[in-house]
């Protein structure tokens, strides 16, 4: 399983977070600003294998059917992308 979850700041503050590796003006706004976030999983090779839309503050996705092998996490908000290098064991 993988948890995803939306941090205030004050809830990060001490806390390991991703930061954005691009990050959007206003005019590149990726939602409607009510929080939702789109998360994607995509294999080395194979390309996206997982996506979903959420405006929940924590997602858990199943990744037990996905091959063992690395894979990229995308989380794209309205401000930024953020991404992080998942293996799958």
């Amino acid at each position: 399983m993988l948890t995803v979850e939306r941090l205030t700041v004050e809830e990060a503050a001490g806390r390991a977070v991703l930061e954005p590796v691009e990050v959007y003006g206003q005019s590149g706004a990726k939602d409607a600003g009510d929080g939702s976030y789109t998360v994607e999983i995509w294999h080395e090779k194979k390309g996206k294998v997982v996506s979903m839309d959420s405006k929940n503050k924590k997602e858990t996705i199943d990744v037990s059917g996905l091959e063992k092998g690395h894979y990229i996490l995308h989380i794209y908000t309205k401000y930024a992308l953020y991404q992080e290098l998942v293996l799958v064991e």
